[in-house]
């Protein structure tokens, strides 16, 4: 028989009675609908699992729990797989493809790959990250800072930060709308939440990459440390008082100077800003007084008006500068503990909004 003769000869289905056909047909399409709805409602059972344990992931990682963050990551892993093998059959896949019909089911069957692809890719390397770099094994003997331990998940967090990327993208492709508001619902509330993460890992990327140079890895660095009193503002924060000069060479952070914004009054400094800044700040003389230098909200203006009045006064270089207020800078204290200025005078987490922002400290 030839492949002719095959194309010709009657189909076995064909043979069956119309009605046999139809019943044959319905229970076809009655196992595909009751099969949808199972795992559907199953697939939201674990998304809704999903997004009541990332919460207690977060918490956990705050609180650099290890041991917790890593049950929390297993269970998220867990549940978004799941979800995501309930939506990837064949039925979901025919079914998405139906045109405005299939929105939502396209749109669940995205979100269900999206977390799973968080909880198989991103969130286990975050809590290796968190447990690598966690604050407690960071600090070495004699206040240094462990620099190969931050350089080494360096790579982690750059693939973390790309593998966001990539889900917030594939997220962003889904239909904009469906006709089904709580879909929709879902689906922004995702997308602000792989916003946020992918802000937060970007951020982190650059801090682990460059926190090694910062802290004196290839040599000597020195800051300027301006301290931003809040009872009076300026563009940046507050008027400019206490001040500190800090060195970090290999990991080891020192405060070498203290002082206060009289040391500095009067120093004068040629900081080429440009026009604009000229002909709207110049009447304060913010390179001429140290306590309207941060009179813009630019903080690089700032900065770069401290580094050269500390050039100009001690004749040192400054490698970069940071504003602190008094609030911020009571949590450090309350991490390093107390520090004593030129005057003996002890400055603790528990004083130094008192003492900055209604004392003079030299």
């Amino acid at each position: 028989m030839t492949s002719d003769d095959v194309d010709r000869a009657p189909r076995s289905w064909m043979l069956l009675p119309k009605p046999i056909v139809m019943i044959i047909g319905g229970a076809v399409v009655g196992l595909a609908v009751t099969w949808f709805v199972v795992t559907a409602l199953l697939a939201r059972h674990e998304l809704t699992d999903v997004k009541t344990e990332l919460p207690r992931l977060r918490e956990a990682a705050t609180a650099a729990s290890v041991s917790d963050a890593q049950r929390e990551a297993e269970a998220v892993a867990k549940h978004a797989h799941r979800a995501h093998l309930y939506t990837s059959g064949p039925v979901w896949a025919i079914l998405a493809r139906v045109p405005y019909l299939g929105r939502p089911v396209a749109t669940t069957r995205g979100l269900a790959k999206a977390a799973d692809q968080l909880g198989t890719e991103v969130v286990p390397s975050l809590i290796d990250v968190s447990n690598r770099v966690e604050p407690a094994k960071l600090r070495l003997p004699g206040n240094k800072f462990d620099l190969a331990a931050i350089a080494s998940v360096a790579p982690t967090v750059h693939e973390m930060a790309v593998q966001t990327d990539v889900v917030d993208a594939e997220v962003n492709r889904l239909p904009a709308h469906s006709w089904l508001s709580p879909v929709d619902s879902a689906k922004n509330s995702l997308v602000s939440s792989l916003s946020s993460l992918s802000r937060t890992l970007h951020g982190l990327d650059d801090a682990v990459r460059i926190a090694p140079a910062m802290l004196g890895a290839t040599g000597t660095k020195r800051y300027f440390v301006g301290l931003e009193n809040e009872a009076e503002s300026r563009g940046i924060g507050g008027i400019p008082g206490a001040f500190a000069i800090v060195e970090a060479t290999n990991g080891v952070v020192t405060a070498v100077h203290f002082g206060s914004d009289v040391e500095l009054e009067g120093t004068s400094v040629d900081v080429n800003l440009g026009a604009a800044f000229k002909n709207r700040y110049s009447y304060e003389d913010p390179t001429g007084r140290y306590v309207w230098s941060d009179i813009s909200p630019s903080f690089p203006y700032g900065a770069q008006i401290w580094a050269a009045m500390w050039q100009k006064y001690a004749g040192q270089h400054i490698d970069g500068a940071i504003a602190i207020d008094p609030t911020a800078l009571s949590y450090l204290l309350s991490v390093t503990g107390p520090v004593t200025t030129t005057d003996g005078t002890k400055v603790t987490a528990g004083n130094v909004v008192s003492l900055t922002d209604r004392k003079s400290v030299v």
